[in-house]
């Protein structure tokens, strides 16, 4: 993540440090390292929520990350979790409403539609949806993938998870 040698601290060295030099032995060591022990646990918890918060720092809505973050969580050893857009509905505009054309749908000789037409709700409804497609043996994990990807893709897109 971020190396930067602010936060390494080399508790022997620090503890011996607060010991004058005729008095360095190993019992007055050992007082002082038990004395020390709960800011050294305080410390690890300290190191271990920086590292925590670096990484979601990391982690943005693109694609890319969402796939990382998911993988690095659920599925780290395989990364068999993808995330992919949905099949594209074909638009085509047909005219536009202030032309005010005749629409022709299809050839009355034969009595058949041209193309499939689609209003423009059901055209647009799949803009800003991604699919998420996991293994079969992390469905019990879908409500918690649900969660953390509410909370890290755009507040405008939506998704569906589904087996692959």
């Amino acid at each position: 993540m971020f190396k930067r040698k602010i936060y390494d601290i080399d508790w022997q060295k620090f503890t011996i440090q607060f010991i004058p030099v005729r008095l360095r032995q190993v019992r007055i060591r050992a007082l002082l390292h038990s004395v020390i022990s709960p800011v050294m646990h305080i410390y690890s918890l300290f190191i271990n929520y920086k590292i925590g918060i670096e990484y979601k720092l990391l982690i943005s809505p693109q694609v890319c990350f969402l796939e990382k973050f998911l993988n690095d969580h659920y599925d780290f050893d395989l990364r068999r979790i993808a995330i992919a857009d949905p099949d594209y509905k074909d638009t085509s505009v047909l005219y536009l409403e202030a032309e005010d054309d005749e629409l022709v749908m299809y050839n009355e000789g034969e009595n058949e539609a041209e193309g499939v037409f689609y209003t423009s709700a059901e055209a647009n409804g799949l803009a800003g949806i991604f699919i998420v497609t996991i293994p079969a043996e992390l469905n019990e994990h879908i409500p918690v993938m649900t969660a953390q990807l509410k909370a890290l893709k755009l507040p405008t897109t939506k998704f569906e998870i589904t087996n692959g």
